[in-house]
């Protein structure tokens, strides 16, 4: 017998022996009864970084396994993991038992055991068809068989492709606990996958009631959680996409990112963030990043994609933040929002945890993320309707205050039409009273029958009393020659309604029989609910007179001046070539010049006739459109300096040079005289201290002149701009500068237009062809 003394030096040996021997793996004890034990303590590890070494190398070069507690595993790596399990069967009979991996996303696992001196190999992992796996079972399982009273050694492979969570939890069953688990693991599913159907379907049905987004973001919400708990559970694995290892890899990536989306629109609108621009701001952000990741994955840069989605569903912190706030504010429904993102943020929590090796997996983190789902599926459920009883209570006080305010409107209106009837009718009176005293004629017309005329209408018209007029079309007081001018400033009329037509010359016929000239304005409006146009009339025959009386006269003075002017261009002429003093010759010289010019330009007004008539045939002269432009432009210099306008002449859009040459054929003296016209009158046009710029444009067959001044052309003159005696803003002004310069242009076979606003200026654009046609 052993003495105390060795007694204790015996137990002392033998518990540092066995604390040794607890440094290292132990083997699995086999047992009739193995429901769910952990293999964490037995298992031995061994990193392959070449991804090359096989179960004979293995074997063969006797590799070193660590405990896996003594292995730092990179979450990053990418190498083969080695897993060695020593299986000891101290029992009288041969054992079968399954071993479970408890990682569904295990991309690849190969298993060796020794069978007849040799290894047998058997594959799982889901980047192969689910119908591959020796075990029909949502998660890897194996079959094993280990001989009575007898030690064996199983090594696994395993690898991830996909995904950088690396976990080796293991579980030992027996056969008959096994199934236990299968049908327990089942119902809880069913239920699972149940409840959250029923919520979806359930919130389906209450959008397509109200038409609430809130209720059609929740649904969507569910479907992808419902989604991604296949993936999770790896029953969609096992049912749904057996054949796509594809979806298997990527499927928690494409359904977490639709989770995240459906969950930010859902806060978005539950607590009516919109209202609250800052917090919209980083909401709206927060959805484009996480749409932002869908392309990553989609394009296959998974490792980027499931880091940030990572970071993104951490974001779910600010829903319970927002919602608490809200809560906080006065929202009452919000307090169930935050108590169902605070349960929600737990389970995300401990999936995070689990995921990544700080807690130990089993049946409370597997089962954790969907109790907290349908946890708060059932707070989010309870509260949508609560929301939605506010919202319409809201909409019931909203409706009814509009109402109130819609009746008070309706009252108010009723007095107001009466008093603005009262209005309306004292207002007719003055304003009939008005127009029946005007010394100009008057007439309302509307759909084309005269409902009003004036006392000095009948006048005009020679009519005996209104019921000679009022209801007659008003074609038949326009002369046939005019109806159509007077049908399009009818028609430009009431496409500009409340807007008075430019003064127009028409003729009309009296009843007497007599045709009469008048100048109209129009304007159109609404008279009992229809187009009616009222029209102003002034009789300007006697003007008419006057003018035909003024053109005759000039003709006359015109013809008459002309034999003196010849008489002193020739004697002048004569004094020229004489032997006389210098001085005299030049007296004589500028005499006849001057005459010369007043006989050109007598000569030229002569041609203006003819050009009204259409008669006139310009004479073929080469002109240098340079060489003019120039001229007038030293003309002008006292002037330009009176204003301080500078007048800047352009070639093709370059500064003048004495070499450019623009020719074309036509006759000088009107030419000339059409360019002074436009620049004298764009000079005085021009506001002090600007630029006046003159460009020509060669374009092949004709030339373009731009002139351009700051200036604006009143609207009241725009529409009859080259019309005779219409002028503006000047003393001495005849109206008659533009007016010839489109008769000279035209008689060139060429023509002139303008354009006009307060932001641009004035331009007019001169075109003349380079060699006019010959006369038919």
């Amino acid at each position: 017998m052993l003495s105390t003394k060795n007694k204790n030096l015996f137990l002392i040996i033998s518990l540092i022996v066995l604390s040794s021997q607890n440094l290292s793996a132990q083997p699995v004890h086999i047992s009739k009864k193995m429901n769910g034990i952990s293999l964490s303590n037995n298992m031995m590890i061994y990193e392959d970084k070449t991804r090359e070494l096989t179960i004979e190398d293995i074997i063969k070069n006797n590799i070193y396994f660590k405990d896996i507690k003594e292995v730092n595993i990179n979450l990053d790596s990418k190498s083969y993991f080695w897993i060695k399990l020593n299986v000891d069967n101290s029992l009288d009979e041969n054992m079968k038992w399954l071993l479970v991996l408890e990682d569904v996303w295990t991309d690849r696992v190969e298993i060796y055991q020794k069978v007849n001196q040799s290894y047998t190999t058997r594959r799982g992992g889901d980047i192969m068809s689910f119908n591959e796996r020796e075990v029909s079972y949502r998660k890897n399982a194996f079959n094993i068989n280990t001989n009575s009273n007898s030690s064996d050694t199983l090594y696994l492979k395993i690898w991830y492709e996909y995904v950088d969570m690396v976990n080796f939890d293991m579980k030992a069953y027996t056969p008959k606990d096994f199934n236990n688990l299968q049908s327990n693991e089942y119902i809880i599913l069913g239920l699972i996958y149940g409840i959250l159907i029923i919520f979806a379907i359930f919130n389906l049905i209450l959008y397509f009631s109200f038409f609430n987004r809130n209720y059609l973001y929740f649904t969507l919400y569910l479907i992808a959680n419902i989604l991604l708990l296949l993936y999770f559970y790896g029953i969609g694995y096992q049912y749904i996409w057996s054949g796509s290892p594809y979806i298997s890899n990527i499927g928690v990536l494409i359904f977490w990112n639709f989770i995240i989306l459906s969950a930010i629109k859902m806060m978005q609108y539950f607590l009516e963030i919109q209202k609250i621009k800052k917090m919209n701001t980083f909401v709206d952000v927060w959805l484009g990043v996480t749409a932002f990741i869908l392309i990553f994955v989609l394009t296959g840069l998974y490792k980027i994609s499931f880091y940030l989605l990572y970071l993104s569903s951490f974001g779910s912190v600010s829903f319970i933040i927002f919602s608490f706030i809200f809560w906080r504010r006065g929202m009452n429904e919000a307090k169930l929002f935050f108590w169902g993102w605070l349960v929600f943020f737990t389970g995300l929590v401990v999936v995070f945890l689990r995921d990544f090796g700080f807690i130990a997996a089993g049946s409370f983190s597997e089962w954790a993320y969907a109790i907290c789902l349908i946890t708060q599926s059932t707070f989010i459920s309870i509260a949508l309707p609560e929301k939605i009883k506010i919202l319409r209570r809201e909409k019931e006080k909203y409706l009814l205050e509009k109402q109130e305010i819609l009746q008070k409107s309706k009252e108010d209106l009723e007095i107001q039409v009466e008093k603005r009837t009262l209005e309306l009718k004292e207002s007719e009176h003055r304003y009939r009273t008005l127009l029946d005293s005007s010394p100009d004629a008057v007439a309302v017309h509307s759909e084309g029958k005269l409902i009003y005329i004036n006392p000095m209408g009948l006048e005009f018209l020679a009519a005996e009393n209104e019921n000679q007029v009022i209801g007659k079309p008003i074609e038949m007081l326009i002369h046939p020659d005019y109806i159509d001018t007077v049908v399009q400033r009818l028609k430009l009329a009431a496409e500009n309604p409340d807007q008075v037509t430019t003064p127009k010359e028409l003729k009309f016929l009296r009843f007497d029989g007599k045709i009469i000239d008048l100048e109209s304005v129009s304007i159109c409006f609404i008279y009992e609910r229809k187009p009616a146009f009222l029209s102003i009339f002034r009789d300007i025959t006697e003007r008419k007179r006057v003018e035909r009386l003024r053109e005759d006269t000039e003709r006359m003075i015109k013809h008459d001046l002309k034999n003196p002017l010849a008489g002193i261009v020739g004697f002048s002429e004569f004094l020229i070539d004489k032997d006389m003093p210098q001085n005299v010759r030049a007296y004589a010289s500028n005499i006849h010049e001057a005459g010369r010019q007043l006989l050109d330009m007598l000569e030229s007004s002569m041609d203006f006739f003819k050009m009204e008539e259409g008669t006139f045939l310009p004479q073929k002269e080469k002109i240098d459109i340079a060489k003019i432009l120039n001229e007038i432009n030293e003309e002008f210099i006292p002037f330009q300096e009176k204003k301080s306008i500078f007048v800047l002449i352009l070639f093709n859009g370059e500064i003048f040079s004495e070499k450019n040459e623009y020719t074309f054929i036509g006759q000088k003296v009107h030419i000339k005289n059409m360019f002074r016209n436009i620049i004298k009158n764009a000079i005085e046009a021009s506001p002090n201290e600007r630029r006046v710029t003159i460009t020509i444009y060669d374009k092949n067959d004709k030339y373009e002149i731009n002139v351009h001044n700051y200036g604006v052309v009143p609207e009241i003159i725009r529409e009859r701009f080259f019309e005779r005696y219409v002028t503006s803003g000047k003393e001495s002004g005849t109206g008659l500068g533009t007016y010839s310069a489109l008769l000279i242009a035209k008689a060139h076979q060429g023509d002139i237009a303008f354009t006009t606003s307060e932001e641009e200026g004035t331009r007019i654009v001169i075109t003349l062809p380079k060699k006019p046609a010959e006369p038919v």
